[in-house]
């Protein structure tokens, strides 16, 4: 996720959503994910004077979207979260006549 954020400025960020990963099978960790943003919020003015397209620590911390905690196994009806709302959200924009 660090390393991921040095390079923020490189890509289109339009959501940290959470989901299940290696050794986190039980819930998702979003807080892990605002502590990292946290962090970038403390020294974005320094890489900023490097490159001034660095997002703000607002836009990104307004992008963390939590996904479903729960069964990791099932899918399906039910199982919907803030993150999946978002990613369907970001797909529609991107494939709208209005996008383009």
């Amino acid at each position: 996720m660090v390393r991921f954020l040095l390079y923020a400025c490189d890509f289109d960020v339009e959501g940290l959503c959470t989901g299940f990963g290696h050794g986190h099978y039980k819930q998702t960790r979003p807080e892990l994910i605002r502590q990292a943003v946290d962090a970038y919020g403390q020294v974005v003015a320094n890489l900023r004077k490097h490159r001034p397209d660095y997002p703000s620590h607002e836009r990104l911390a307004g992008l963390i979207k939590d996904g479903h905690n729960g069964d990791p196994h099932k899918v399906g009806a039910g199982m919907d979260s803030e993150a999946s709302a978002w990613i369907i959200k970001a797909a529609h924009y991107r494939s709208s006549p209005l996008s383009a």
